[in-house]
């Protein structure tokens, strides 16, 4: 899937850098902290609510993203939010 998103209009930092060298690889490590994310994501989710924007992909990704640093600790690296993902996966999928 990230080879197919990589030659077309999908391809960006993330699938070219953290999903083939660190998250496929297993190396997780990129040097942005998970913790650091999840606030970066909550202050912006926390900014639409305060000016009434009704967005709900934004609750829900500043909710995953604290899911993954209460699961993994803030000093992880983003990149390996993933493994704190894997248990609300169905099963085998995981």
């Amino acid at each position: 899937m990230v080879d197919i998103l990589n030659v077309s209009t999908g391809r960006n930092f993330t699938t070219e850098v953290m999903m083939k060298e660190h998250v496929l690889e297993g190396k997780y490590g990129t040097g942005f902290a998970l913790g650091l994310m999840a606030k970066d994501v909550r202050i912006a989710a926390d900014l639409g609510e305060a000016v009434r924007l009704d967005a709900p992909v934004s609750r829900l990704i500043r909710e995953r993203w604290a899911v993954a640093r209460d699961r993994l600790g803030a000093t992880s690296d983003t990149s390996a939010a993933i493994l704190g993902w894997k248990d609300d996966l169905p099963e085998g999928r995981r």
